[in-house]
């Protein structure tokens, strides 16, 4: 009785994963037909009302969806609250935004964006796959697996946008290995401080500093 519930809540968390995949994409894809996409470096207060309603469907919406999936999970589901170290996390990140000094429409949205991407990759990519499959399979697994899904997809919008097969993206230019040792590290830093806020919060740290200038 135990291995069929396993394999039925494997079965949900791989379906769950699908569709968000192929929402993804399609999502995507949809954007770039009717030229939607806008670049975090070119928001400005005329374009700012469509890249905030792209935003919303493409990373917060799913990622809304996913957080429901962990808290009425019949699985349970670790290191979803925030912890003591998680407000040192968020002083790093609100520290980096003064520190860069860009206060216009810009400055501001690229800073509520990449919070946004944090929050969307962890939750779904550590906060959920990892822990759903190193629960059902192992730990090792559940960092390739997750590390992997993460590959995929930073590949689907450069594949779309360069018209090139999604497959061809995925085999010749995606950096599996890169992906899977920082989902490794994400891993580490959320079992070890035992919150995956901690893991949002310094991922959209990292991704922010991208938009100091060189």
């Amino acid at each position: 009785m135990e291995k069929i519930e396993q394999k039925k809540n494997l079965f949900v968390t791989i379906i769950c994963m699908t569709v968000y995949i192929i929402y993804f994409t399609v999502f995507i894809y949809m954007e770039n037909k009717y030229h939607l996409i806008i670049s975090i470096k070119d928001v400005s207060a005329f374009n700012l009302l469509q890249k905030s309603v792209c935003d919303f469907f493409l990373l917060f919406l799913p990622t809304f969806l996913f957080c429901y999936l962990c808290v009425h999970s019949f699985i349970p589901i670790p290191y979803l609250k925030p912890n003591k170290w998680t407000l040192l996390f968020l002083l790093l990140f609100i520290s980096a935004f003064l520190l860069k000094g860009d206060f216009t429409v810009n400055g501001i949205y690229s800073f509520i964006f990449y919070f946004g991407v944090g929050f969307s990759e962890e939750v779904i990519f550590r906060g959920y796959l990892y822990n759903r499959f190193a629960f059902l399979l192992n730990h090792w697994a559940g960092i390739l697996i997750s590390g992997i899904m993460w590959g995929i997809s930073h590949e689907i919008m450069p594949a779309i946008m360069n018209g090139l097969p999604l497959w061809q993206r995925i085999l010749f230019h995606s950096d599996w290995i890169g992906f899977t040792l920082l989902g490794l590290f994400y891993i580490f830093l959320m079992k070890r401080s035992g919150s995956v806020w901690n893991c949002i919060l310094l991922h959209a740290f990292l991704d922010f500093l991208s938009t100091f200038p060189s």
